[in-house]
């Protein structure tokens, strides 16, 4: 998930002028950021999988097999995967970025107005270059987040996915391919790469602060 796809639900969420469905979205972000794991897979096993409930209402009713090859889908593919992941994912994302959104002021909407912008210029020229690190520091710590996660692909696809996590655990516990020197240089690897998407957070965090310490 790229940061401006991601910020554009957070923007979604912000823009809501109804309160209660406001509340009601955050509240729901809430509870589906947390909710992840073994549950979370076999929730969607039972919804979305072979026997799943709506798998079967759209056979029953529609006539329709989601898991037949005309239609192509399964959640026990990658895709599958990057579905179950945008569930809590996207909640996630929408907790991170609402303060960095509320923190824009009435007052710069306005004066784009006056000078002539659009609604779209605004966003593309005032809102989106002052967000812009605070996005990609939200996007860090949920690639981090999901880079790291186990549980839930485990659970989902019982080895069918080739994700590092998975493959650290069947390297070092396995009982076929036992080979932990792979584990360690994997594990070392996701070290790396968890570094650096850390240290990237850190710098935008770091650069959000200044400017916000500025403004104040």
């Amino acid at each position: 998930m790229t940061s401006a796809s991601e910020g554009r639900h957070s923007i979604g969420v912000y823009n809501l002028r109804a309160s209660w469905l406001r509340n009601f979205l955050i509240g729901f972000s809430s509870i589906a950021a947390n909710f992840a794991g073994v549950p979370l897979a076999f929730a969607f096993v039972s919804t979305i999988g072979v026997t799943g409930f709506v798998t079967v209402l759209f056979s029953n009713l529609f006539h329709i097999d989601l898991y037949s090859s005309n239609v192509g889908f399964s959640l026990y593919t990658f895709w599958g995967l990057v579905l179950v992941y945008s569930y809590f994912e996207l909640p996630l994302m929408i907790l991170i970025t609402l303060p960095a959104l509320t923190a824009l002021r009435p007052e710069w909407r306005e004066a784009a107005t006056n000078l002539g912008a659009s609604n779209f210029t605004y966003w593309r020229r005032v809102a989106l270059p002052i967000l812009f690190p605070s996005l990609v520091a939200a996007t860090m710590l949920l690639f981090a987040n999901s880079f790291g996660a186990f549980a839930t692909a485990y659970a989902l696809a019982q080895g069918g996915i080739n994700i590092v996590p998975i493959l650290i655990q069947f390297v070092v516990n396995g009982n076929v391919n036992l080979d932990t020197g792979l584990g360690y240089a994997l594990a070392g690897g996701m070290i790396v790469v968890l570094l650096v998407a850390v240290s990237l957070y850190t710098a935008m965090l770091r650069r959000v602060s200044a400017w916000q310490g500025r403004q104040g």
